[in-house]
């Protein structure tokens, strides 16, 4: 199946998702994506997406064409869902499973893309939130560690 008609059944699915919630809960059909596990081959999908070449030229693709393909990202796949980062976050907090495996794609993806380091540490950092990970995980400084055994009575 070709590319741009995978993209055409993900755009009628998220359509079809979209008109079916309710006004007053506009992230409805984004809870659904979800709760059935698509969101990670959306995902899956948009980043095969980013790496086709596009047919018709415009000033991006012009810029993209003469540096390195562009780097797949929470902001773009937001775009590409016509959502923004902040609903987004908010319902994979809800979901944390298939959040993780978004969240995985996209650290993958920089890891392995040809961007320059500075730029991927600053990107792991400030929007897939590594800098609190490091934070969360490091130990607290009121933690002391007391041994109350006398090694020189050993033996005796």
């Amino acid at each position: 199946m070709e590319v741009k008609t995978i993209f055409q059944n993900i755009q009628n699915i998220l359509k079809k998702l979209k008109k079916a919630s309710p006004p007053e809960s506009d992230d409805l059909w984004l809870h659904e994506l979800f709760e059935c596990n698509l969101l990670s081959t959306i995902m899956e999908d948009y980043v095969a997406l980013c790496f086709v070449p596009s047919s018709e030229p415009s000033a991006s693709s012009q810029k993209r064409s003469l540096k390195h393909p562009p780097l797949p990202n929470l902001a773009g796949f937001c775009r590409y869902l016509k959502t923004d980062v902040d609903t987004l976050v908010k319902v994979g907090k809800k979901h944390p499973t298939e959040y993780g495996r978004i969240m995985a794609i996209l650290e993958d993806e920089a890891l392995n893309s040809d961007t320059s380091a500075t730029l991927i540490t600053s990107y792991m950092k400030k929007r897939l939130n590594y800098e609190k990970l490091s934070e969360d995980s490091s130990p607290s400084p009121s933690t002391t560690v007391t041994f109350e055994h006398d090694i020189f009575s050993d033996g005796e």
